[in-house]
């Protein structure tokens, strides 16, 4: 499979998020040898992934995960990279993708302790 991970978050502000890819991302380097990966990241911390493993890729999507700009033109620069799935590594994802898809929710835990 060709997979594509939103990694936009990625970054030296150490967000939730952003650890959570990381990780994901350098794990999957170090136990997948089947499938291919492409690495989305934005321009300003593209430096920080360099692809350890021949079957991983980054490509640069340099726009918010937020932005109206991201919703409009993310989904046609991922559907011309012919990907088997997308992991949206947050709740925004670009609605008029077309593909497969997979999102990540994270922090649950408040609507389950609203204290």
């Amino acid at each position: 499979m060709k997979i594509g991970i939103d990694a936009r978050f990625w970054g030296p502000k150490g967000t939730g998020i952003g650890r959570f890819t990381k990780n994901l991302v350098l794990e999957l380097e170090k136990i997948d040898r089947e499938n291919e990966y492409v690495v989305f990241l934005r321009k300003e911390n593209s430096h920080l992934y360099e692809p350890a493993n021949p079957r991983f890729r980054k490509v640069i999507i340099d726009t918010h995960p937020y932005s109206l700009c991201s919703q409009v033109f993310d989904w046609l620069k991922i559907k011309k990279l012919r990907l088997d799935l997308v992991h949206f590594t947050h709740f925004s994802y670009p609605i008029f993708y077309p593909g497969k898809f997979v999102i990540s929710i994270h922090d649950l835990i408040k609507t389950q302790f609203q204290e």
